[in-house]
């Protein structure tokens, strides 16, 4: 891949990382919802886990944007980065869709007899 190619590559699974990481909390807090509503009694431990990983990330965001170690020209090369950015955009799509799936009605067993 070329280095222009890697570089607009990059750049749009940033976006959309940052998108899907922005509404993190957003699905979590929905999904406390649903799953009280539809499964009453329920533990929520990984919508509440996923929003105090999710603060202490943003805080993490803070620190490091604040002490200049953000960005740097020094980084690796684009074509590594989109591998990175590929990885870590299947892990943040894996966290909502394991969000949705913990906040959606219990099946009703059916008897097949």
């Amino acid at each position: 891949m070329s280095f222009g190619a890697a570089v607009s590559l990059a750049q749009l699974l940033g976006a959309l990382i940052t998108l899907l990481w922005l509404l993190l909390p957003v699905a979590a807090v929905v999904s406390v919802r649903r799953r009280w509503r539809n499964r009453p009694g329920a533990s929520c431990w990984f919508a509440y886990l996923t929003i105090v990983v999710w603060g202490v990330s943003l805080i993490a965001c803070i620190v490091l944007f604040t002490s200049g170690r953000w960005y740097g020209e020094n980084g690796p090369p684009p074509q590594q980065v989109v591998i990175q950015a590929g990885v870590l955009l299947v892990i943040i799509a894996g966290i909502h869709l394991l969000l949705i799936a913990l906040g959606r009605p219990e099946r009703e067993q059916t008897d097949a007899s």
